[in-house]
């Protein structure tokens, strides 16, 4: 059975289009606001509630009973109700600024694991799917993540503006160094999402994050573990604050990550 098939990952795929494509038809149409902070707003609120609504109203055409969340709501993800979990613009600035670095998500919820995952980047027009035990595909052409971590250049996606950036490099080149004696470059496009998606395409080695909403990369972590990659998530002392940090890319990198004693 091919994962497109999967009759909840054609919903899926029909929703996140559908919204990704009205997001699209908006992204020239912000010049015509003025630089004022508050028209910035109301355009970027408005697209994405509509888009929301796009999404929302498809998804209940065809599972009116489902429950759809958007990543900002209180959810209880222990519920053995399917859930829908959706993120409707990641990452807003990038939007703003005319960076086609953005992308939309869903990620569908049964008994507490994540069956289905779709992550779209309208702009580039990729669509990252992903079925449990299906396999990930991109554009309908299957992912498998390379699990040999020997190769001249390692690309790690970390988050630049966590106060904690600097700490997060300095422990995990560190240990790279260490192991693998390897030259690290750091990427961030901005959306966690498409950072997660490209783990999974094999255009990014690494993904490591300081975390606390984890709903933000269900469906991102569906996606590496059907393309063959591994995610983990460890407890780093930090400045004397106890840190929840997400790794995400191939098997033997994470490996190699999780269990070096730092």
């Amino acid at each position: 059975m091919e994962i497109k098939m999967h009759p909840m990952l054609y919903t899926a795929t029909k929703a996140i289009r559908s919204a990704g494509n009205f997001i699209a038809t908006k992204y020239d149409f912000y010049n015509h606001f003025t630089n004022n902070s508050i028209n910035k707003n109301y355009l970027i609120n408005t697209i994405k509630k509509t888009a929301e609504t796009i999404m929302i109203t498809i998804i209940h055409q065809s599972y009116p009973n489902h429950i759809v969340h958007t990543i900002n709501n209180n959810i209880n993800t222990t519920n053995n109700t399917t859930q829908w979990i959706i993120n409707i613009l990641d990452n807003k600035i990038n939007f703003l600024k005319k960076m086609p670095s953005f992308s939309l998500s869903i990620a569908v919820r049964i008994n507490n694991n994540t069956e289905i995952a779709t992550i779209y980047n309208p702009i580039n027009n990729e669509l990252f799917t992903a079925a449990r035990g299906y396999g990930a595909q991109l554009n309908n052409y299957r992912l498998r993540i390379n699990n040999n971590i020997i190769s001249d250049i390692l690309i790690i996606s970390i988050d630049i503006n966590s106060k904690n950036c600097n700490n997060i490099i300095k422990l995990h080149k560190y240990a790279i160094n260490k192991i693998l004696k390897q030259f690290i470059n750091y990427r961030c496009t901005g959306s966690d999402n498409l950072d997660l998606a490209y783990v999974a395409a094999g255009r990014i080695d690494c993904f490591i994050r300081i975390y606390i909403n984890s709903l933000n990369y269900y469906a991102g972590e569906l996606l590496i573990k059907e393309a063959g990659g591994r995610t983990a998530n460890i407890m780093k002392l930090i400045h004397h604050s106890n840190m929840n940090i997400f790794i995400a890319g191939n098997q033997d990198l994470v490996n190699l990550l999780t269990q070096y004693k730092y």
